[in-house]
C-alpha cells in the first residue's frame, strides 16, 4: 500500500467537526493530437492551478472494487456541458492519458492525492453527458514477471 503525504490543512480538514474547506478532485485529459489537455474540476466554479484553468464541470466516479479478478477499471461519467469534450474523443486516434488528482480549494497547486494516471479505454456520448472507462494500458497490473520462463530446456545450466 502507498503511503500518502498529505498536508497539515488536509489532516485538519478531514478531522475538523465541520470542513471550512473543500476537496477538489481535478481531471486531466490529454493526447499528443489535442493543442491543449482538456482540465475539468468537480466544483462549481473553474480554478487556477499550476498555471492553468481547470473548468468546472460535474463528472462522476465508480471505483471500482478490490477484487483479484483483474485489473481496476473506473468509470466515469462527464456531463457535455460545452461539447468540447466529445468533440475531442471523437477526433483523437489511440487511448487518450486521464489523471486524477485531488486538492484543496484553498491551496490548489498542492496535490494532496494523486496523480492517478490511466487511460480511457472505452468512451461513448451522447447530447447530455461523455461516458467512459479509465484503466490501464495493455493490462499491465496481469503481465506475467519475470516474463522470462526458467526450465530446464531454455536455461539447462540452472538445472544440471
Amino acid at each position: 500500500m502507498t503511503q500518502r503525504n498529505l498536508s497539515p490543512e488536509a489532516f485538519r480538514q478531514m478531522f475538523a467537526q465541520e470542513q471550512t474547506d473543500q476537496f477538489l478532485l481535478c481531471l486531466t485529459l490529454s493526447h499528443a493530437s489535442l493543442a491543449t489537455p482538456i482540465r475539468l474540476v468537480r466544483n462549481s466554479v473553474a480554478i487556477e492551478r499550476s498555471g492553468a484553468t481547470f473548468l468546472a464541470c460535474y463528472f462522476d466516479l465508480n471505483l471500482p472494487e478490490d477484487s483479484a479478478d483483474g485489473p481496476p477499471q473506473v468509470q466515469i461519467v462527464i456531463d457535455n456541458v460545452n461539447k468540447a469534450i466529445a468533440q475531442a474523443i471523437r477526433t483523437v486516434t489511440g487511448r487518450v492519458k486521464a489523471s486524477l488528482e485531488i486538492v484543496l480549494a484553498s491551496q490548489p497547486d498542492l496535490v494532496e492525492v494523486g496523480p492517478i494516471d490511466m487511460f480511457l479505454l472505452t468512451s461513448s456520448y451522447d447530447a447530455m453527458k461523455v461516458q467512459g472507462t479509465l484503466g490501464y494500458e495493455d493490462e499491465v497490473l496481469t503481465q506475467v514477471f519475470p516474463a522470462q520462463k526458467y526450465d530446464p530446456e531454455n536455461t539447462p545450466g540452472l538445472f544440471s
